[in-house]
């Protein structure tokens, strides 16, 4: 069930703008935004802490299959949640509602 949930949002993060701006006069990036956004629908959805979600993270290197060099902290994490707009996961969040509802053969 994760393999199809991350390869569905991941599809379907590439398909949307950035969830937020960066500044082009800060430090660079050290995570793709789009990823950290992965990262936290997989923290909701595992309802982990934000410790949590680095630990499940670390575990057999999952986060290179979220599309991370290394893995982000639970600070990076906290970060990214105040930083991406509630409509923006709530779209993905729907997203992923209607695919599963489709693979599922459930009408309403």
């Amino acid at each position: 069930e994760d393999a199809w949930f991350i390869r569905h949002a991941m599809e379907i993060l590439d398909g949307m703008p950035e969830p937020w701006d960066e500044n082009a006069m800060g430090r660079p990036l050290k995570h793709p935004p789009k990823s950290l956004v992965l990262a936290l629908l997989v923290k909701v959805k595992h309802r982990k802490t934000y410790r949590g979600t680095e630990s499940y993270l670390r575990e057999d290197d999952r986060y290179l299959k979220l599309g991370f060099t290394t893995p982000p902290g639970k600070s990076t994490l906290q970060e990214a949640m105040e930083k991406v707009p509630e409509s923006y996961l709530e779209d993905v969040e729907q997203r992923l509602s209607e695919r599963l509802k489709k693979r599922n053969n459930i009408s309403l």
